[in-house]
């Protein structure tokens, strides 16, 4: 019924974690695991061994570290179950009953979804009740994916912003299960844990092509028009807490999303604006208004 995906590159201290999530699931005899292992610099074989007889597992070894998104691409490629379920090495489902409550969602929505408790670097959590960007506690239809041939892209920033967000635009309806779903524990290792320059050179590339993909698949305007306008959030929040301002978070979005915002700015009111920005809240950190940022960016 479920196959759980699970990238994995130098993870042995945390992936038997992550699969013990799983073995406590109330549903764990209809789940199939695939372990990608991304070039890992020893094998699993110890770790899958414990779950022999317990946990239907598939470990697929690849000959070259890609990154997250084309073990996914290999995970989604080797699978076959009609629903899908992604997890990171280092993560956990929420409790045993994640998956039975998900999947009894499906039957009326083609987009099931729980709360993510995120931990920060002081052992505390946060909790979300959803994140567009990423995808974590979420489970896909693979008649969706396989429709229209969604796959995340080759880069190791913001691939699963660009599946999960092109995912929600090519469906109708969602249904948020009022509880929580997903773990997301804190690492130091975790590869967004860098230059924050970079990171935001992906997630404009991204979002880039996403958008280009959501035209390609000829996507309802106002869903792309949200993706640009979610897009030119994030690189405005960037700016306001970079700390020193850098002209970068400028620049950058006006080479990639600028051109996209251009050309669907007359369908952008006001009030959509105003809607968008009431998602992504700001708190005082406006030192310069919304409008007056996408002013510098043209």
């Amino acid at each position: 019924m479920i196959d759980v995906i699970i990238p994995a590159f130098n993870a042995h201290e945390t992936v038997e974690r992550a699969l013990l999530s799983i073995l406590n699931q109330t549903i764990k005899d209809k789940v199939k695991v695939y372990l990608i292992d991304d070039f890992s610099n020893k094998p699993y074989d110890d770790i899958i061994s414990f779950f022999n007889g317990k946990l239907d597992i598939t470990l697929i070894r690849l000959d070259e570290n890609k990154g997250p998104g084309n073990a996914r691409n290999v995970g989604l490629d080797k699978s076959s179950n009609p629903f899908i379920i992604f997890l990171d090495a280092d993560d956990e489902i929420y409790n045993s009953f994640t998956f039975e409550h998900l999947v009894n969602s499906t039957n009326d929505y083609d987009f099931v979804f729980g709360g993510i408790y995120e931990e920060n670097k002081d052992g505390k959590y946060n909790y979300y009740m959803e994140h567009e960007g990423c995808l974590h506690g979420k489970l896909y239809k693979r008649s969706i994916i396989d429709k229209y041939n969604i796959r995340f892209t080759d880069t190791s920033y913001s691939e699963d912003n660009y599946f999960n967000q092109l995912y929600i635009s090519l469906i109708d309806d969602g249904h948020y299960i009022s509880e929580p779903a997903y773990i997301y524990n804190y690492s130091s290792k975790s590869l967004t844990k860098d230059k924050e320059e970079k990171i935001n050179y992906f997630y404009n590339y991204n979002m880039s092509l996403l958008i280009k993909k959501c035209e390609d698949l000829k996507v309802k305007d106002k869903k792309i028009i949200n993706i640009i306008l979610s897009a030119l959030c994030y690189n405005y929040k960037e700016y306001i807490v970079s700390s020193c301002k850098k002209k970068y978070f400028i620049n950058n979005p006006k080479e990639m999303i600028i051109s996209y915002f251009n050309k669907y700015k007359n369908k952008i009111s006001d009030s959509k604006i105003k809607e968008i920005l009431f998602l992504y809240p700001f708190d005082n950190l406006e030192d310069i208004s919304f409008k007056e940022y996408l002013n510098l960016l043209m």
